[in-house]
């Protein structure tokens, strides 16, 4: 914003100017659309800049409307020529900072106290620049509620944030992470406040409640973590099954705030342990043999023991019987390979015996038609009689003889 004061008369005109400058800063008490408004929460570090032109000489001031005690601003810092500081009698200049090349004032540690309007302005002849702050101040969350209760108790539940300016935070309740969670908002002077009431049951055990704060784009957050004691229940074994084997797990497990202790009735071999459940295995020394298991869940509640039950019957059969009678089995089934092996044995030799015999018939009846194509006739052998030459046949034959004699 630029304003401009000129005065014929030369000696009034330094005295109307810090006139003009002083009304102008008051009436930038309010939050009009040209003032920037900064959200700060309590305790955090706070930097307004002072983005104006400024000539070779200017004359950079900063001012509040907070700590003055009359309707003139509280000049802050000044720099003129070479003379520039932080004012030695501001009531909070020990948490400011100007730096001396940008002019950007620092407010460190900002409090509830420091809500209000800041302005930087420079000045140079009759020309004066104005930059308008309005920072709004927000406290941290807190959180309020029963944390421990028991199973149809009812709980109170409170988040609230100090304020001070003309902003107010924005508060909502949350259950889990992202769920929406119905609250009321409750009004106090400078306090923002959203609550509701809460009847605990079992579901609502281990449940987070957070408060989400929300200040311009500065969000901040608190939670509370809700413990529902209620007595052990839904006690179950797994696996449930007639027969098992050696060395095979059997589970139980539970549910219950506090964590229900798991036991095994009989003791049998200790297995693996976990939240709210526990296992056995089953031993080699119940081979064979029926057994009965009763797995024994307990919690304490306000000062009561609770006690569950749940038993188990079942038979045990060992891996290594079961892989004898496999082994049988594979016995029976070798023995009977044997055999299917021995008549398919036979029928092949069988078969090997047919072909040899077919063989010997066809080699006599070869020879027999060899010899009645070379017998003689009476016209060749003129009418003698003459004994035909041997065959081969018959010469084999007859070698055979001679040499069986």
């Amino acid at each position: 914003m630029l304003s401009l004061f000129v005065s014929s008369d030369a000696a009034l005109r330094p005295k109307l100017l810090a006139v003009v400058v002083c009304a102008t800063l008051f009436l930038r008490s309010s939050t009009d659309e040209n003032t920037a408004i900064v959200y700060a929460i309590a305790g955090e570090t706070v930097h307004l800049t002072c983005p104006l032109p400024r000539p070779a000489t200017p004359r950079i001031e900063w001012f509040d409307l907070v700590y003055n005690t009359d309707p003139r601003p509280k000049r802050i810092y000044s720099a003129s020529g070479r003379r520039r500081g932080i004012e030695p009698s501001h009531p909070n200049g020990a948490n400011y900072r100007v730096d001396a090349n940008n002019f950007t004032l620092t407010i460190r540690n900002v409090k509830l106290e420091d809500a209000g309007t800041y302005n930087c302005t420079s000045r140079q002849d009759q020309q004066t620049l104005y930059q308008a702050y309005y920072l709004a101040v927000s406290g941290h969350p807190l959180c309020n509620g029963t944390k421990l209760m028991r199973a149809g108790q009812t709980g109170h539940y409170s988040c609230e944030s100090e304020f001070s300016g003309n902003y107010q935070p924005k508060l909502d309740w949350h259950r889990g992470p992202d769920n929406y969670w119905k609250s009321v908002d409750k009004f106090e002077v400078r306090l923002a406040k959203r609550a509701f009431d809460l009847k605990a049951s079992e579901v609502d055990d281990g449940t987070t409640f957070t408060c989400l704060l929300k200040f311009g784009d500065v969000i901040k957050e608190c939670s509370v973590n809700l413990t529902v004691f209620y007595p052990v229940r839904d006690l179950v074994i797994d696996p449930i099954k007639e027969s098992f084997t050696v060395d095979e797990e059997i589970r139980c497990s539970a549910n219950g705030s506090p964590t229900p202790e798991i036991s095994f009735e009989p003791a049998l071999d200790p297995g693996r342990t976990g939240f709210g459940w526990r296992s056995i295995t089953i031993p080699r020394s119940l081979t064979g043999k029926k057994a009965t298991v009763e797995c024994v869940a307990t919690n304490l509640v306000d000062g009561r023991l609770k006690t569950v039950r749940k038993s188990i019957s079942f038979s045990v059969k060992d891996d290594v019987g079961g892989d004898s009678e496999t082994g049988d089995g594979g016995k029976k089934g070798q023995s009977t390979q044997s055999k299917a092996s021995s008549s398919s044995g036979a029928i092949v030799g069988g078969i090997v015996v047919g072909i040899m015999i077919l063989v010997i018939i066809v080699a006599v009846v070869f020879c027999v038609r060899l010899r009645k194509d070379k017998k003689p006739t009476k016209e060749e052998n003129g009418g003698a009689k003459t004994q035909p030459p041997p065959t081969r046949c018959e010469t084999q034959t007859t070698s055979v003889k001679e040499d069986e004699v």
